[in-house]
């Protein structure tokens, strides 16, 4: 009987040991979050239609369109966040020529026309130009215009041309 009491007094006697530390040693777990404006283009993009014209010289006569008319579509950006300034860049179309822009139709011709930044078709939009843009929360609509120019020569087809738009912010 005296071995169990031993026994099981060494054995509660272990248990109630703790164990001893040489030291301790703290440390920190840091935490971070970045939250970012994000965009979303709205829709396939921007279109410009100029309609129907009758198969002619247009001598003294542009012809302009653009995506606030009837048929036309401004590129909308949709964004959550705060302002932010980005970079949209206008691509080489389809049938560009060097830095000229061209709408070309299923048999290869050509109609030349040029893509503008303003109303008044002053400011270019060659292929590789960057614009500086702003960016607020919500809805962001970009108007682009186009012009063909006076004397070109309009054979009966259905002309189109792509541009590709990068939005970096």
């Amino acid at each position: 009987m005296k071995m169990k009491l031993l026994y099981a007094t060494a054995v509660g006697t272990l248990l109630s040991i703790t164990p001893a530390h040489a030291g301790t040693a703290t440390g920190q777990v840091d935490m971070r979050l970045g939250v970012v404006t994000s965009c979303t283009v709205i829709g396939a993009g921007s279109l410009i239609d100029f309609g129907n014209v009758p198969a002619e010289d247009v001598t003294g006569l542009n012809i302009d369109a653009d995506t606030t008319a009837s048929g036309g579509a401004g590129f909308q950006v949709d964004c959550n966040g705060s302002a932010v300034s980005a970079v949209l860049t206008f691509g080489s179309g389809l049938n560009d020529v060097g830095s000229e822009r061209f709408m070309a139709d299923a048999a290869g011709f050509k109609i030349p026309y040029g893509l503008y930044l303003d109303p008044g078709r002053v400011k270019l939009a060659d292929p590789g130009r960057a614009e500086v843009v702003v960016l607020v929360d919500g809805n962001n609509n970009f108007d682009f215009y186009a012009r063909i120019p006076s004397g070109t020569v309009l054979p009966v087809g259905s002309y189109a041309d792509i541009i590709p738009l990068t939005l970096t912010f």
